[in-house]
């Protein structure tokens, strides 16, 4: 996703504590963290295979949260598809729909902020309601 490694990266100069929550597998996640030279930037890492079921269920941001010893309302989730967006909406989160050409269905899920890509886009964006996503770039 372009721009996700400065947004991350970001966040821990902020001294934020990114957590990831995935239904991806152990393995898939850490090999891709890896390769993006991203392991040590978060400070919990949830899989598919830490929770009973999909990323869908409240479980596996209840089980980061816990994790990152923080509550939903002190949290940011970042979701791609609108029964995640929903999930974590109705759990108390904030949440950041990445678009990729369904921003609709996002904001319909009820994302806080729809963007297409991390590229331009800063927490400061969050901070200010009348800020709008990023423009689309060529």
């Amino acid at each position: 996703m372009p721009g996700v490694i400065e947004f991350v990266r970001d966040l821990v100069r902020r001294r934020i504590k990114p957590g990831i929550a995935t239904s991806a597998s152990k393995s898939r996640t850490l090999s891709t963290l890896q390769r993006l030279r991203l392991t040590d930037s978060f400070a919990t890492v949830v899989t598919g295979e830490d929770v009973p079921e999909g990323k869908s269920s409240l479980a596996i941001y209840e089980l980061g949260c816990a994790r990152l010893r923080t509550e939903a309302r002190y949290s940011l989730v970042v979701e791609d598809a609108a029964p995640a967006v929903r999930a974590a909406k109705s759990a108390g989160f904030r949440c950041i729909g990445v678009a990729s050409g369904c921003g609709a269905k996002l904001q319909a899920g009820g994302a806080d902020h729809v963007i297409e890509d991390f590229v331009g886009f800063s927490l400061d964006d969050l901070a200010n309601p009348s800020t709008s996503s990023p423009p689309a770039r060529a």
